[in-house]
């Protein structure tokens, strides 16, 4: 094979090998933000086609128009948030973390690919009978580069799946303070990379003068610092995922303590009502005591002919009578109280709230766990439904199983959460989407389940308790 062939052969092969990088790369990328975008299948194409174009343009810039490396970072970091953020607009401080942590992981694996494929060059290119045959020197040559690939794509795919492990937190949007934590380890890691390359460039010139006066065999350093690399690198990558699972478990107890405060409100807010039940039965206890003197004084004024006063009497006494009145009738004050609170708001969104509900009798069920199931579910059906619109609450008792339904309507779909299981809740701020996960954790005290369904052109919550 002449000169000319071969380094055509070479230059195609190297393309081919360049080619393939950039491909999987971009469908990394993809793999990395998948958890986090609703739409998967645009996502698969606009993630993977846009960063592929993204690295293609970097790739056919000439040599002598190549950004500095300072610029580049940014291009490339800035260009994979823009491709992540038209997707997913609610999420942008996300998504900027994603772009930056995923250039980082290129860049960590990269490097680690070009070190181990040292490695490989080094023995194979060692051996006497390929360096002196041409075909056997091609086939090595192309070993080498597919080998690199299938390097980086095994790194790229333990890296990506230890992140998505360890970055718990799809369903939310990042605060300002936590993207700046968060980037702290990819910041130090390219500041580091970025000095590399400025020893690197002073190293080579030093092997080079180590090669031509003989001192580069048997020189500990000469023949090691590769292997200080790759284990840098990797060791970086190792802690990186180790301090995202530390993160994440950080935001996870402090979700839990949110869940904590807002049922220890709903605990104050529940006494608030035991405290109203006692007042009203007291009221009507007393109404039913005063009835006889009540009656007595409307006969009297009755027997004196003064009709318009027996009707103010009879008035005054109606009003007194609308002040504790409920619209339930639960078996149980604490129920009654919530459901017709929840009658009286959905009156005044215009909606209508039909309620068929019955505290179970002789079961050991408490009234505050009812009250949380009940406070919850008719809170998030009232704030899901329209003027005019039905809610209707059931419950069914059979054998040990007591059964809560919670019908509003609903059109469109759940964005679910993958974490929760629940849909991910629309609403603006943080504690929105507790409502549920407190449910789900009274159902399980009652070894039961929860539930959440489209069932023509409604949503459904059952709340399932195994009541002993």
């Amino acid at each position: 094979m002449n000169d000319d062939r071969y380094h055509s052969l070479i230059d195609n092969v190297v393309a081919l090998q360049q080619i393939l990088t950039i491909v999987l790369i971009g469908l990394f990328f993809y793999a990395l933000c998948r958890p986090y975008i609703r739409r998967k299948r645009l996502g698969f194409f606009w993630l993977s086609i846009g960063y592929i174009f993204l690295l293609s343009a970097f790739y056919l810039l000439p040599e002598d128009v190549q950004p500095p490396r300072g610029v580049s970072f940014l291009l490339r970091v800035f260009g994979g948030f823009f491709i992540i953020f038209l997707i997913e607009r609610n999420y942008p401080l996300r998504s900027f973390f994603l772009s930056l942590s995923y250039y980082t992981i290129t860049y960590t694996a990269v490097r680690m690919a070009s070190e181990q494929n040292s490695f490989v060059s080094d023995a194979l290119f060692s051996s006497d009978k390929i360096i002196s045959d041409v075909d056997a020197t091609i086939r090595a040559f192309v070993f080498i580069q597919i080998e690199d690939v299938a390097f980086l794509a095994a790194l790229l795919s333990i890296t990506v799946f230890f992140f998505n492990k360890a970055a718990r937190f799809p369903s939310e949007e990042l605060t300002k303070k936590s993207l700046l934590i968060l980037s702290i380890p990819s910041i130090v890691q390219l500041i580091q990379g970025f000095l590399y390359v400025d020893y690197y460039t002073m190293y080579t010139e030093y092997a080079r003068l180590l090669v031509e006066t003989g001192q580069a065999a048997g020189n500990p350093y000469f023949n090691w610092s590769s292997w200080y690399r790759l284990v840098e690198n990797a060791l970086f990558l190792l802690f990186w995922l180790i301090f995202l699972f530390l993160f994440s478990d950080m935001k996870r107890l402090s979700r839990r303590e949110k869940e904590e405060l807002v049922l220890k409100e709903q605990q104050e807010q529940l006494s608030q009502r035991i405290a109203q039940s006692e007042n009203f039965y007291r009221e009507i206890s007393g109404m039913r005591h005063d009835m006889s003197h009540h009656i007595q004084i409307i006969s009297a004024l009755l027997e004196e002919n003064n009709i318009n006063e027996a009707k103010d009497y009879i008035a005054r006494m109606e009003e007194s009578l609308k002040t504790i009145s409920v619209k339930a009738s639960t078996g149980h004050p604490v129920t009654d109280l919530i459901i017709s609170e929840m009658k009286e708001r959905a009156d005044a969104k215009g909606a209508l709230l039909k309620a068929d509900f019955t505290f179970p009798k002789g079961v050991p069920v408490d009234a505050f766990d009812l009250s949380v199931i009940l406070g919850n579910g008719l809170t998030n059906a009232l704030e899901a439904t329209k003027e005019g619109g039905g809610i209707r609450l059931d419950s069914y008792m059979k054998k040990n199983a007591f059964l809560i339904e919670i019908e509003n309507p609903f059109e469109g779909s759940f964005d679910i959460d993958p974490e929760s299981g629940f849909p991910k809740s629309t609403k603006k701020g943080t504690g929105h989407g507790i409502g549920l996960i407190n449910i789900q954790r009274i159902a399980e005290k009652y070894n039961g389940d929860v539930t959440l369904k489209k069932r023509d052109g409604s949503a459904v919550l059952s709340v399932l308790l195994q009541i002993k």
